[in-house]
């Protein structure tokens, strides 16, 4: 799965987003070695915001276990609007195949606008295949944020149901150690094996909007 790490600063309360395209909870796999992606989304939160990311990631072929990313994103609010760009990387300890894989991933987030370093993020995504079809998938992970409370300890856990060849199914909930959990459920529909389209609805998916929309396209080479 195409998997990165990124903190939004935003929100009053911080929130952890991640991985596999426009979801939040990371799995335990890198890209495919050799190959990169680029994802695409936009998050519509109601009353004037949104955010709009664009990431690029890849594995090389020379180290499979090692997948490095690179992310900007656009946050908007009626008060303003702030640009980040975080880099992350990401190394798969065990596979799936081996029972429950484990992984282990950092990213840090720089606000542009000002020029400063916003937060930084460790995490330890866990995935367990119940079936070739089913998988679950479980974050534990630390982070450190310049603003508001300055430590938090986030989680989160998602159910990954392939439904079709072309069409998955998923649902996560995720928060940190303080406000509300959010939740976010949609499907994944991949016309070609090249190309990723995600349609998601979710609650407090920032740690601080009751309602989002979100529409991402993840693209394969």
């Amino acid at each position: 799965m195409r998997l990165w790490l990124v903190v939004l600063c935003m929100a009053p309360a911080q929130a952890v987003r991640a991985a596999g395209g426009a979801h939040v909870v990371d799995d335990s796999e890198v890209e495919t070695p050799g190959v990169c992606h680029f994802e695409n989304w936009y998050t519509h939160y109601g009353a004037g915001s949104g955010l709009a990311n664009s990431d690029v990631g890849c594995t090389l072929k020379a180290h499979p276990h090692v997948e490095l990313n690179g992310a900007v994103q656009h946050i908007w609010d009626r008060a303003g609007a702030t640009t980040y760009a975080s880099p992350s990387i990401k190394l798969a300890l065990r596979p799936v195949s081996e029972g429950l894989g484990i992984a282990a991933s950092g990213t840090a987030t720089f606000d542009l606008d000002r020029g400063r370093l916003d937060s930084f993020a460790v995490t330890t995504p866990l995935t367990l295949a119940f079936s070739p079809k089913v998988r679950a998938h479980a974050n534990l992970g630390y982070q450190w944020a310049r603003t508001g409370d300055r430590n938090a300890f986030f989680w989160g856990a998602q159910l990954d149901v392939q439904a079709s060849d072309k069409l998955a199914l998923m649902g996560e909930v995720f928060g940190l150690n303080r406000g509300p959990a959010g939740f976010q459920a949609g499907v994944r529909w991949t016309p070609e094996h090249w190309i990723d389209v995600d349609l998601l609805a979710g609650r407090y998916v920032d740690g601080a909007s009751p309602r989002a929309l979100t529409l991402g396209i993840t693209i394969r080479r």
